[in-house]
Order: C-alpha cells, then sequence, then structure tokens
C-alpha cells in the first residue's frame, strides 16, 4: 500500500487521502475498510475513478458511535474548473498556431546543397537534421532547387536563416523568404554568387502564389533552368 498524500488526526479522527492508487492498492484498501466494519469500528470512504461521474461512497458507523451519535462525515467531493490546465492548453494551441502560420521559400543553385548537406547533419536535435526532408514542397532541376515550408517552430527557422548565411559564404546564389509569427518582420533575401558557375535564381517570395497552381510553379522554375548561361563571371 503506498504512502497516504494526507495525513491528519483529529482527536479519535484519521483523515487519509491518495491523490493516485493502482488497481492493486485500491483492492487492498477495501480489504482495510472491510476489516474496521469486522471490527466494529466507524469510517467513510469517497473514490473517484478516471472517470469524473465515477465516484463511489462507502461507509460503516460502529455500534459505539452510533450510541454516541458520533458523525463522521464524507470526504467532500467539488467541480471546478482547472484555470492553469487551460492556460497551458491554450498556450499549446498558440504555439501551433504560430508554427502553422507560416510560408518559407528558399531556392539554391545546387552546388549549395552539400553544404546544407553538412549543416543538418551536425543538428543533434533529429527533427531538425530532417529539415531538408521535411519541406511539403521539393522540386529538383539541372541547376537549382526548390524547398517550400508551410509550417516550422522557432529553432528550425533559425536553422533554416543559417542556411542564407553558410551560401553567401561558400558563393552560392540563393534567394529565400520567411513569413513567420516568431519573426518581427518578414525576411526576404537573395544572394547572386560572383565566382561561381553563374545560376539564375528566381525571387523566392514570389513563388509562394505560384506554389498553389503546381503547374505554374513548376513552369517558372524550369524557365529560370533554362535560362543558366553555365558561364563563370569573372570579379575584379
Amino acid at each position: 500500500m503506498c504512502k497516504a498524500d494526507i495525513n491528519k488526526s483529529i482527536g479519535y479522527m484519521v483523515y487519509l487521502g491518495w491523490n493516485k492508487l493502482n488497481s492493486e492498492s485500491y483492492v487492498f484498501l477495501q480489504d482495510v475498510v472491510l476489516e474496521l466494519e469486522n471490527n466494529d469500528m466507524s469510517y467513510k470512504m469517497t473514490s473517484i475513478g478516471e472517470d469524473l461521474t465515477d465516484i463511489q461512497e462507502d461507509y460503516y458507523t460502529g455500534s459505539t458511535d452510533e450510541n454516541m451519535n458520533i458523525v463522521i462525515p464524507f470526504p467532500p467531493i467539488i467541480n471546478t474548473f482547472d484555470d492553469m490546465d487551460m492556460e497551458q492548453q491554450l498556450a499549446k494551441y498558440e504555439e501551433w498556431q504560430m508554427i502553422n502560420s507560416t510560408d518559407i521559400r528558399l531556392i539554391l543553385q545546387n552546388e549549395g546543397m552539400e553544404f546544407l548537406d553538412l549543416i543538418v547533419r551536425e543538428q543533434s536535435n533529429p527533427d531538425l537534421a530532417n529539415i531538408l526532408n521535411s519541406a511539403e514542397t521539393k522540386i529538383e532541376l539541372s541547376s537549382l532547387t526548390y524547398f517550400g515550408w508551410n509550417k516550422a517552430n522557432e529553432d528550425e527557422i533559425k536553422l533554416i536563416k543559417e542556411f542564407s548565411t553558410q551560401l553567401e559564404n561558400k558563393d552560392c546564389s540563393y534567394s529565400l523568404y520567411i513569413k513567420s509569427p516568431f519573426l518581427k518582420e518578414d525576411l526576404n533575401l537573395q544572394y547572386i554568387n560572383k565566382t561561381r558557375e553563374y545560376v539564375f535564381i528566381p525571387d523566392a517570395k514570389n513563388t509562394i502564389s505560384l506554389d498553389y497552381h503546381g503547374k505554374q510553379l513548376t513552369s517558372c522554375l524550369h524557365y529560370a533552368d533554362d535560362s543558366a548561361p553555365r558561364a563563370y563571371i569573372q570579379v575584379a
């Protein structure tokens, strides 16, 4: 039998309470009160099951207490709102709403994919390590790759922003657009490479409306892919 969470004594009366009982402990408690009854000892017990409507009340009044008009009170039960639990549920809903009120579009020349792969391999969080595969839309062409995410948490957004820094450091063309409640303002970044083979990258922001019309998005990306001149630009 587990230790009582509440144990109070007032005169000859003892008040015991358990917040959680497994089935084995509850059966043992039933045997205890039966033993009290067999020994003509008064008790009153109230128990609540898994369902709030599953309430059971058991009692026995010993002959001595009955003759002396001693009344043992039933442990009272009240129905009330759990405001703290409701606040936690609302906070989870707010977070869910923020995550799902996101638009992220990333277009990059394919030479940059190896650097993104290196970044995600370093992530200890499995969700972050899988971020490239979790995109709702991914289109791979000969010169560029398109990613579209419709939901992302704050850590995932930070990682995608890190992609842009790494791509620029490695001189890979990209366009990145992020709209999210986690950001104070929309992020709209473009970078054109200077030493690598030039690849025409469309404006990622403009592809959002096209994403809802798959053929238009694909046509836009194919046009950009076909426009790549495949020539190096020498920078003085």
